[in-house]
């Protein structure tokens, strides 16, 4: 069964409260705003330290990572930071970030930069 399944369950209480949630405009607004708030964030970083980053109208990035995207993946993980390596997804040294809170996302940033200082940028 673990061969076939998603990678993330759901059980029927979540899905319960997710079909709660898509009835609520405010909340799906508010969480489209946090959403936008956090996604600029990102792109000022990696303006800020020279980095790609694809246009995203969604709830993650592309970011780009100064040596190979698995090796970035890693030293995220190490971090305490679940990202995807770009290798997977045809986007190579890019690494698949889900925008989280703010306090979670400043956490990557402060990863990043130690990924950045051991890659000597």
């Amino acid at each position: 069964m673990n061969k076939v399944r998603n990678p993330f369950n759901n059980n029927s209480l979540a899905l319960a409260v997710a079909n709660v949630a898509l009835e609520d405009d405010g909340f799906i607004e508010e969480c489209r705003q946090k959403n936008q708030v956090q996604r600029e964030r990102y792109m000022a970083y990696a303006s800020l330290n020279g980095l790609h980053v694809y246009d995203s109208q969604t709830n993650f990035v592309l970011m780009e990572v100064p040596m190979d995207a698995d090796e970035a993946s890693e030293f995220l993980l190490k971090k305490g930071f679940i990202v995807r390596s770009g290798n997977a997804l045809g986007t190579p040294m890019h690494v698949r970030i889900t925008i989280g809170t703010e306090e979670q996302n400043t956490g990557v940033f402060h990863a990043f930069d130690l990924l950045l200082k051991e890659k000597g940028r």
